[in-house]
C-alpha cells in the first residue's frame, strides 16, 4: 500500500485510516462502504464493483484487507489496463517472444520505465524520425485519424505526454 503514497496520496491516507480504525466502528459499518469504486469519467459518474454483487457486500473488519487491496488494484491496474495492453503490443514489436522478452521485462524497474516512456529530460523526441518510422498499421498518414494524433500530440508537445490510444 505504500508504493501508492506519492502517486495518490488521499487514496493512500483513507486506505491507511480504514486499516487502522477500530474494527468495532467497521463493523458498525459507519463508513457506509461496500466492494465498490465510484470513477469518473469525462463528468460521468459509473460505479465498478470490485466483486461480482460489490454493490450489496459491505466493508467489515474481516473483509477490510481485502477491500483495500482490491480497491488499489482496480485504481492502478484495472482501471488502465487497455492502454497498458496497447503500450505492451507496441513495445513488443521491439522483440521476439521468449527468454529476452521476459529477461528484458523482469530487470525493470520503476525508474527505467518511466526513463522508457519520458525520457531522462534532456533529451527532446525527435518527431520528425518518430513520424519516420512508425507503422499505421492500415492507416496512411494523409488519414484523418493520423492527422488528429500528430496534431493532438504536437499541441502538447511541451508537456511531453503521450497516450496511447486505439485507432477504430
Amino acid at each position: 500500500m505504500d508504493d501508492i503514497a506519492d502517486t495518490d496520496p488521499s487514496l493512500h491516507k483513507s486506505c491507511k485510516q480504514i486499516l487502522e480504525m477500530d474494527p468495532s466502528l467497521v463493523d458498525a459499518n459507519v463508513l457506509g462502504l461496500t466492494f465498490v469504486r465510484e470513477v469518473e469519467v469525462l463528468g460521468s459518474r459509473t460505479i465498478r464493483e470490485l466483486i461480482p454483487g460489490g454493490k450489496d457486500v459491505v466493508v467489515t473488519s474481516q473483509n477490510r484487507d481485502n477491500y483495500i487491496r482490491l480497491l488499489i488494484q482496480d485504481r492502478f491496474i484495472n482501471s488502465i489496463r487497455l492502454q497498458l495492453t496497447y503500450f505492451i503490443i507496441g513495445f513488443s514489436s521491439f522483440f521476439e517472444r521468449g527468454e529476452l522478452w521476459v529477461k528484458f521485462f523482469e530487470s525493470l524497474d520503476a525508474t527505467d520505465f518511466d526513463r522508457m516512456l519520458g525520457g531522462d529530460g534532456n533529451d527532446a523526441i525527435d518527431v520528425k524520425e518518430w513520424r519516420a518510422y512508425t507503422d499505421y498499421r492500415g492507416y496512411k498518414e494523409k488519414d484523418r485519424q493520423i492527422k488528429w494524433f500528430w496534431e493532438v500530440y504536437m499541441s502538447n508537445s511541451s508537456t511531453h505526454v503521450l497516450m496511447i490510444l486505439p485507432l477504430s
